[in-house]
Formats: structure tokens, C-alpha cells, sequence
């Protein structure tokens, strides 16, 4: 059997429970249902307070908040309305109270009616029934003046009339303020000029001695002056100096037995540049006392385009212009025949190779 108070197992013959020491005998009343029932009796009261307090602020809060809500309301009403519109306004005392037309009325009249009762009791005299004038009185009223006849009396003075037309002052107008005057647009800023045209590049510049290919030369071959190993400056054709242009000289060692020899310098001419151009004459400083003859050739492979003889340094300088169109190569050559005495030397200055255009 099991203990009816700890539940244990014990001997059916057990009077006493060997654990908890309860009587067996005894029945156990069920003491956690009567905690549970006092504590559910207990908490029930505790929780319908909380519930109640929950419920009033709840209940006060809506209140509140319809009553804020309202006064809100109202005042926006009044404001747009004013308080005549409000009911029982009058009543309340909450609007001014506006005058009765017939009391101010009455009120302004019976000033009048106490004046003139006033005016009239100071006129008013008292005088006995049987009472007889006194004799200044009498004397008064036999001296006082008659009061002169209607017909006596002066007209009254016109009344002035108004001034005629043209007298009046006239009404002067003011004209009226013109209005501002509008500001000024400012103008609209001028477009940027266009930027200068590039200038045009020249496809066919003219070329001078530096520029040009020289495909053959011989010893006796100087550019733009003269660079012997006996003399050495610049080139002078009748006394004036070129710093541009070729100079061609023979020495009279390479001459042969018969007094004749020749250098000769070719130059490539580019695509499209069709004219030679050059000033031509002996050099007027590097020669010495000469005889024979200095020719100057200009051609190419196909034919001549120019030959000019000198025999002496005092012979005139020729500016030649050759037309060379179709030309590849240019050839110049000096050839001299010599008598007994030393060679000419030849300068052409200024030298360039240009394209006509035409």
C-alpha cells in the first residue's frame, strides 16, 4: 500500500508511515486544492483591481482627449464665426450689447425737453393778479421806442452769389506718377568672332640648295660659300655677297694637255616644281689674271636649257629663270678652255627650285 499523506510505499500492516510518520488511519485532506482554491480566491480580487484601474484610465483618457478635441473645435468655430454665432452668446454675456435705436433716442431728447423746460422757468416772472405796475415801470414803458413798422424794416443783405464760371477757381489735376519705366534688357553679348583661318600651309615650298638631292658631285663643288683648302668666304658675283647658291671652280692641274676641263653637280627636282632660278657670274674676289673661257650649262637628259660664256671677272652677272617642267634631274656643268693662265671661277647665287602654278 502506498502512504495516504507522502504517497510512499509502506506494508499493508503499517499503522504509521516509516517516512512521513502520518497515521494511516487519518484520512489526508487534499491540501494542494485547498491552496489552489485560496490563491485563486486570493488572485481574483487583485486581478479585477488591475483590470478596474486599467478600464478608469482608459475611460479618463478618452475623455480627455474628446474634451481637448472639443475646445479645439470650438475655437477654430469662434475664430472663423465670431461669438455672434455662438448659441446663447447674448445670454452668456459673451457678445457686446448694441444700443437700442429708440432708447439712444429717447435719451438725446429729453436733454432738450429739460432745457427748455429750464429756459422757460427763467423767463418766467411771477406777478400778483391785483398787482399794478410800478411808476418806473410805467415811466419804462411810456419812454421805450415804438418798434418801427413792418414796411421800416431794412431788406436783409443778398446773399453773395457764387462767382461766375470764369472766376472760379478751377480744379487742378494732378497728373498721374508715370509708371517706373521698365529696366533695361541688357543685350545679349555678341557671338566670339570665328577664330582666324590657319594660314595655308604651301604644298610646293621653294627649295633652295640644302633642300635639294644632289645625286652627283665633283671636287670643285662648294654650297652657299666658298671652302678651299686656299681660300676660304663667302661668294661675290660684281662686288655683292650671296649667302645662298652653289660655287664650281677647276684647278688648272686637273686641265688637260690641251687646256680643257670640266665639273659637273646634279640635283633631283621633286614632283610638281616645274622652275630654276639663279643669279650667274664669275666670282669677284677669289680669281686672278685669266685667259680662255668659262662656260656655264644647264640641262638634263633629254636637252640644253641655258649656256652662258665669261672670259674675264669683269663680265656682268645674268639672272636666269629656266622653265624645267617635266624634269627629274638638273644638271649644271662648268667647262673651261684655258689659253696659258689659271681658270674662272663661277658662282650661282640664290639658287631655287620653285613651282609657277601654272
Amino acid at each position: 500500500m502506498t502512504c495516504l499523506k507522502c504517497e510512499k510505499e509502506i506494508s499493508e500492516d503499517t499503522k504509521f508511515c516509516g517516512y512521513c510518520g502520518h497515521n494511516q488511519a487519518v484520512p489526508v485532506i487534499n491540501e494542494k486544492i485547498a491552496v489552489g482554491s485560496s490563491l485563486e480566491k486570493k488572485d481574483v480580487p487583485q486581478k479585477f483591481g488591475k483590470n478596474r484601474l486599467g478600464r478608469m484610465i482608459i475611460a479618463l483618457g478618452l475623455i480627455m482627449f474628446v474634451l481637448i478635441m472639443a475646445g479645439i473645435w470650438g475655437a477654430y468655430y469662434i475664430e472663423k464665426n465670431g461669438w455672434d454665432s455662438v448659441p446663447f452668446a447674448d445670454v452668456l454675456g459673451l457678445t457686446a450689447k448694441k444700443p437700442r435705436e429708440d432708447e439712444g433716442a429717447d435719451a438725446d431728447s429729453e436733454p432738450d425737453e429739460e432745457e427748455e423746460s429750464a429756459n422757460d422757468e427763467d423767463l418766467s416772472v411771477s406777478v400778483p393778479e391785483n398787482a399794478e405796475p410800478t411808476p418806473s415801470a410805467k415811466a419804462a414803458v411810456s419812454t421805450a421806442p415804438e418798434a418801427p413798422a413792418a414796411t421800416d424794416m431794412p431788406a436783409a443783405p443778398a446773399m453773395p452769389t457764387a462767382p461766375p464760371a470764369e472766376t472760379a477757381m478751377p480744379y487742378v489735376i494732378a497728373p498721374a506718377p508715370a509708371a517706373p519705366a521698365a529696366p533695361a534688357v541688357p543685350a545679349a553679348p555678341a557671338a566670339p568672332a570665328a577664330p582666324a583661318a590657319a594660314p595655308a600651309i604651301d604644298a610646293y615650298p621653294p627649295l633652295t640648295v640644302e633642300n635639294l638631292y644632289c645625286v652627283a658631285h665633283p671636287i670643285g663643288y662648294h654650297v652657299n660659300k666658298w671652302d678651299a683648302n686656299s681660300y676660304e668666304g663667302n661668294f661675290m658675283i660684281d662686288g655683292k655677297r650671296y649667302y645662298s647658291g652653289i660655287g664650281l671652280f677647276l684647278k688648272s692641274a686637273d686641265l688637260n694637255d690641251a687646256g680643257f676641263g670640266m665639273v659637273e653637280v646634279t640635283y633631283r627636282i621633286p614632283e610638281g616644281y616645274d622652275t630654276l632660278s639663279f643669279v650667274v657670274g664669275p666670282d669677284s674676289y677669289w680669281n686672278a689674271t685669266v685667259s680662255g673661257t668659262a662656260r656655264v650649262l644647264v640641262l638634263d637628259d633629254i636637252g640644253l636649257f641655258y649656256s652662258k660664256d665669261f672670259t674675264s671677272m669683269s663680265d656682268a652677272p645674268e639672272t636666269v629663270t629656266l622653265d624645267i617642267r617635266g624634269t627629274k634631274n638638273i644638271r649644271i656643268q662648268l667647262e673651261e678652255q684655258v689659253a696659258n693662265k689659271n681658270t674662272l671661277n663661277i658662282v650661282l647665287g640664290d639658287l631655287l627650285v620653285t613651282r609657277s602654278g601654272v
